[in-house]
């Protein structure tokens, strides 16, 4: 296993075209890589490096560097600072229009035919459109706070208990 600059290098197969993000430094080891792919047909491959850790010097939270978050219902946190999270409803938006017809004509094909799968190709890259829009959201989020406060606090609740 090798990474080049637009290619990993895999046993058995060779040298695989692939879009990287970034580069690792040369000191840092190469050590497996797991090649999966979505339902949508995309493939991945994660990549584990072993490399020496700098010392870190801690960091003493006080109260202006630090955050309290609390689980909301309606919305998708609130802030011990007062400040809410609005998230789009992802899900609803495309479950309205697209995500339901796609649906509908799946339910109508003979199950087994290259149709049926083609549709469920469709279906399952709907799905993952979704999943990355909220994923996206989510990092987005964490990076304002990160780079915002030293130390983050989060509600430890029961969820199960509380429905």
């Amino acid at each position: 296993m090798a990474i080049l600059d637009e290619y990993i290098k895999l046993p058995k197969l060779g040298l695989v075209k692939a879009k990287l993000h970034r580069l690792p430094p040369d000191e840092w080891i190469l050590k497996s890589a797991k090649v999966s792919m979505t339902a949508s047909g995309k493939y991945y491959c994660s990549v584990l490096f072993e490399y020496a850790q700098k010392a870190v010097k801690p960091v003493v939270p006080t109260k202006e560097t630090t955050l309290g978050l609390d689980y909301s219902s309606p919305h998708f946190y609130v802030a011990s600072n007062g400040a809410v999270a609005e998230y789009d409803h992802y899900f609803r938006e495309a479950e309205g229009a697209k995500l339901a017809r796609a649906q509908r004509r799946l339910s109508r094909m003979q199950r087994g035919s290259n149709n049926y799968y083609n549709q469920k190709r469709r279906i399952a890259c709907i799905h993952q459109e979704i999943a990355n829009r909220r994923k996206d959201f989510c990092h987005k989020e964490s990076r304002k706070i990160a780079n915002s406060f030293d130390a983050v606090r989060v509600e430890d609740i029961n969820l199960h208990g509380m429905a």
